[in-house]
């Protein structure tokens, strides 16, 4: 299914909602963006998908080669890890992104960290949604010990 899309000639909008990627999908969705953001495609959602950490981090590199005209990305609930998060840091920093959300991710603090940082370098961002994550590293308790004499 996923490669009959390659044969619309002007999608700007791809949403990928809901789903188990697979390395399959995956491929197909490389094909997809490959035919696509060169040119076209300027909003990509891909949310609320259920995909293993290697996939995370290949979706993340197909990102950044695909990031030409892309102006809105959605990654809510994508749960990607630290070194795909670092990779995505770096297309966000190069790209002309006008919208971002990466609401309730659940990555760490130090993943967002990069984020931030790469986002210094983007001129174009009007809007940032990074609502329900954890921001903040948690203080680990003081280990006490009392001497019981």
């Amino acid at each position: 299914m996923i490669i009959k899309l390659c044969e619309l000639p002007k999608l700007t909008t791809l949403k990928i909602r809901r789903n188990k990627i697979g390395l399959s999908s995956t491929n197909a969705i490389a094909k997809l963006l490959q035919k696509y953001s060169p040119g076209h495609l300027e909003r990509l959602e891909i949310c609320e998908n259920k995909v293993n950490a290697i996939l995370q981090l290949k979706l993340a590199e197909i990102l950044v080669q695909n990031s030409n005209k892309l102006i809105h990305l959605s990654l809510e609930k994508c749960n990607f890890g630290n070194v795909a998060m670092t990779t995505l840091a770096d297309m966000i920093g190069r790209s002309q992104l006008e919208y971002l959300n990466l609401s309730k991710c659940q990555n760490s603090p130090s993943a967002f960290a990069e984020i931030v940082f790469a986002l210094r370098f983007n001129r174009q961002l009007r809007t940032l949604d990074i609502s329900h994550n954890n921001l903040f590293e948690t203080p680990k308790p003081f280990a006490t010990s009392v001497d019981p004499s």
